[in-house]
């Protein structure tokens, strides 16, 4: 079994929540600087899809927030459109 080192998983979750946070407040650049902060610690041929992987839990996680804003008339109306 791998051996799995729990503060490099601290601080990758560490990371992606303030870079998440960042993103949240200022509108754009933090999934950028994720992966420039990942690129201290991880070998370049993981960055990408570790990056992938906080980015899909982020993501999920604001689908997840904001559901229950979503207009639906207008989804349905460029769903047609396709």
């Amino acid at each position: 079994m791998h051996n799995c080192n729990f503060g490099f998983i601290k601080f990758q979750i560490l990371s992606a929540a303030i870079t998440s946070t960042i993103t949240a407040s200022i509108g754009i650049g933090g999934g950028i600087l994720l992966l420039a902060i990942m690129a201290l610690v991880i070998s370049p041929a993981a960055i990408i899809p570790v990056h992938g992987i906080g980015e899909l839990g982020s993501n999920f996680n604001r689908v997840i927030l904001t559901l229950k804003h979503v207009d639906w008339t207008i989804l349905f109306f460029f769903e047609r459109l396709t």
